[in-house]
């Protein structure tokens, strides 16, 4: 397990090219994979330069709504 990052509401964890938001007031997970044309595993990466670019708080938001549906 790797923690990529956590704040107070969120923690984001990756697991064999799996990422996985928890929220921590509710203890729901959402778990997401990216690929890209070639079959790659992207998730990581892309997950990553959200961060960067939009903050821990956006990149949780955004990725919780491309999370497999259960």
């Amino acid at each position: 397990m790797d923690i990529i990052a956590k704040d107070e509401t969120h923690v984001a964890e990756y697991v064999g090219g799996f990422l996985f938001i928890t929220e921590l007031e509710t203890g729901k997970d959402y778990m997401v994979r990216l690929n890209n044309e070639r079959g790659q595993c992207i998730t990581r990466g892309q997950f990553k330069d959200a961060i960067r670019t939009h903050g821990f708080s956006r990149a949780c938001a955004t990725f919780k709504k491309l999370a497999a549906k259960e």
